[in-house]
């Protein structure tokens, strides 16, 4: 009713017992639905000698026409923009879609079982020579923690192992990330 809610209607119920009081508000009640049914009751007396006003002059046809064309060409359009709109979201969406698989591809790291190289060749867009062509010596980043760690390939490029003081050599040690 009017746009109101039911909280609103309550809220107003509520200060019309304050004010009012409950002993008159039952008579209040009856002369606002009184009022309201009569301004409804003029309204549509004013709208029906309107109507029949102008429901014969031709000028009120050729603007009830041109409302009414006015009207379906909205529609046509909205409708148009709307379709429109929805295809390129989809293929916006479609697109996302592709790039997130291409960045979970890029971003999984090789199975156990599966070479560096071999790997790195499936993304793309890595450099595959340099982690086919790793040397010992060569030194690859490693490090899960946001910390820049080295991580000898094949040695420490020495050709001593890290824990051996002497640098008798030996086999070199497995550092992990």
């Amino acid at each position: 009713m009017f746009g109101m809610g039911w909280q609103e209607i309550l809220l107003i119920m509520v200060i019309a017992v304050l004010v009012i009081g409950p002993d008159q508000l039952p008579q209040v009640a009856r002369t606002v639905g009184k009022m309201i049914a009569q301004f409804r009751r003029i309204t549509n007396d004013l709208r029906d000698s309107l109507n029949k006003e102008f429901a014969n002059r031709e000028d009120f046809k050729e603007f009830k026409e041109f409302h009414q064309s006015i009207d379906a060409e909205f529609h046509t359009i909205s409708t148009a923009a709307q379709t429109f709109v929805e295809k390129e979201v989809a293929k916006q969406e479609d697109e996302l879609k592709k790039l997130e698989k291409e960045v979970k591809a890029a971003t999984v790291p090789p199975s156990p079982g599966e070479p560096q190289a071999a790997w790195a060749s499936t993304v793309g867009d890595l450099p595959t020579d340099k982690v086919a062509s790793a040397q010992p010596g060569d030194q690859a980043e490693a490090g899960t923690n946001g910390r820049q760690e080295t991580a000898a390939v094949g040695g420490n490029g020495s050709g001593k192992d890290a824990s051996d003081p002497a640098g008798k050599g030996g086999s070199p040690r497995k550092e992990s990330a």
